[in-house]
């Protein structure tokens, strides 16, 4: 008899240094078959990559102590398969080409985002 494997969501991660912004992106995502998670800096971040299986990492781009294109730069050595994508308030052309050549960036998206 064949086995069925538990169905596991995918993960998000959601990584923002302002927690009012963590909370809409939660929100946002909360009626969607997602487990979310969030972190509010890039060190717990990858903490939680490292133990956690994470489909998606959305990282603001300017926070304390390291910035999101760094984040991602390392989330790409620890997962390569995790999508990444770069979310600033700051439409700043040498970060998008940063985040782009780091981390290998798939999305690069502004805030304030379009909901949809």
């Amino acid at each position: 008899m064949a086995t069925k494997e538990a169905y596991v969501k995918p993960t998000i991660l959601f990584v923002d240094d302002e927690e009012n912004i963590l909370s809409a992106l939660v929100r946002l995502f909360r009626k969607e078959d997602y487990e979310i998670v969030t972190a509010s800096n890039g060190m717990d971040a990858l903490k939680i990559m490292e133990e956690k299986d994470v489909s998606v990492v959305v990282s603001d781009n300017r926070m304390p102590g390291m910035s999101g294109i760094d984040l991602l730069a390392r989330a790409r050595e620890i997962s390569p398969d995790t999508m990444r994508i770069m979310l600033t308030g700051y439409s700043d052309l040498e970060a998008a080409i940063s985040a782009i050549n780091k981390g290998e960036v798939y999305r690069f998206i502004t805030k304030p985002w379009n909901d949809e």
